[in-house]
């Protein structure tokens, strides 16, 4: 029986094999798009669209596609700024690529992240003040 890999909702990963052993961490092996999917709840085509747009690459064997130990990193980078509400161009900036294409670091600096927390403390405010508007106009009817 192959062991499984899952995506915990906080981007953590716990490795099952068939001995019933758990450790942390990512994947050591090269996993198939249907794989990668699977352990990130995510569809191949997300993930086609996120390697059109130069944010994971993928060799292939054959007409299928496989993703090194090193993207599967960087698509669990990716979706933490996702989570945080960063876009994608804004994401391709703050991970940045080593000239041989060997690692991949996150760069957040506190100004970007003071940035970011700004902008999320805004949508909040105006969240709240929707939803007290909403909640206003349901007791008016």
């Amino acid at each position: 029986m192959p062991e499984t890999v899952k995506a915990d909702k906080h981007l953590n990963f716990r490795r099952i094999d068939p001995a019933g052993g758990v450790d942390d961490g990512l994947p050591d092996r090269e996993l198939s798009i249907g794989e990668l999917c699977e352990v990130f709840d995510l569809t191949p085509r997300t993930l086609r669209f996120w390697e059109a747009q130069g944010l994971i690459s993928a060799t292939r064997h054959g007409n299928r596609r496989y993703y090194s130990p090193r993207m599967i990193e960087r698509l669990r980078q990716i979706l933490k700024l996702k989570s945080l509400e960063f876009t994608l161009v804004e994401i391709r900036r703050l991970i940045a690529v080593s000239s041989d294409g060997t690692s991949c670091e996150l760069q957040l600096t506190s100004d970007v992240i003071e940035f970011q927390l700004d902008h999320l403390l805004k949508l909040k405010q105006r969240f709240e003040r929707a939803i007290d508007d909403l909640s206003r106009l349901a007791r008016v009817e």
